[in-house]
């Protein structure tokens, strides 16, 4: 799981996330507030899979 918020630094989500799921690792992109869509640094939009408030965390180690 990867969390998401405002303000975040796009390359610090998208790279780690891109090279476990080409590794076959299922990576959840989970927002830390309702909204999916979050506004990260520099301008960019990214969107999360979920909030984590939707989550159910008891399937994470």
């Amino acid at each position: 799981m990867v969390f998401l918020a405002d303000g975040c630094e796009p390359l610090e989500v998208v790279a780690p996330t891109d090279v476990l799921r080409r590794g076959g690792v299922e990576v959840v992109l989970a927002s830390i507030k309702d909204d999916l869509a979050i506004r990260a640094a520099h301008g960019v939009t990214l969107v999360a899979d979920a909030p984590l408030s939707a989550l159910d965390l008891t399937g994470f180690a």
